[in-house]
């Protein structure tokens, strides 16, 4: 029960963010500096190459932890800029639930190396988006290239 009010008020604390950060910068920065998220805007923000461009730079990139018998799911946010570039990378938060429950249970000393590994994960997730160079379309609004926050999943299966 604790764990599903864990994982309830993680996922709800970034939209909440979200939305109050969202309130604030559409007070006091003009239009051209002006933060969009992307239910805000006309068209979302897109790899001119597609997404499967942006999966398999990081299949190929990730350094993969030493962790077996968890599926993991990142969520990293970015800036795509009306340039295209993106900017501000940060890891926003993780999930990791154990695939075979059947398998025997860790000592404690193993959790604790599988925590430490599965963190290093969250590091890792900017490293790589950070060296991404392609460009993005940028999203619009009213015609208009605008800044627009991106979050972005990463799922990984570790066997």
């Amino acid at each position: 029960m604790k764990r599903v009010l864990m994982l309830l008020m993680l996922v709800t604390y970034p939209a909440i963010s979200q939305t109050m950060a969202q309130t604030d910068l559409s007070i006091t920065k003009p239009d051209d500096e002006r933060l969009y998220h992307t239910p805000e805007v006309d068209v979302k923000p897109e790899l001119k190459n597609g997404m499967y461009t942006l999966s398999m730079f990081i299949s190929k990139n990730f350094k993969m932890p030493d962790v077996q018998n968890k599926k993991v799911k990142l969520f990293v946010g970015f800036v795509v800029e009306p340039s295209g570039s993106i900017t501000d990378i940060k890891f926003i938060y993780m999930t990791a639930k154990t695939i075979d429950e059947s398998k025997p249970a860790l000592s404690e000393e193993q959790k604790q190396y599988e925590t430490d590994q599965l963190d290093t994960m969250k590091a890792e997730s900017v490293r790589v988006l950070s060296q991404f160079t392609e460009v993005w379309k940028p999203a619009m609004k009213d015609g208009k290239a605008v800044r627009c926050q991106y979050n972005y999943p990463i799922n990984f299966t570790l066997e």
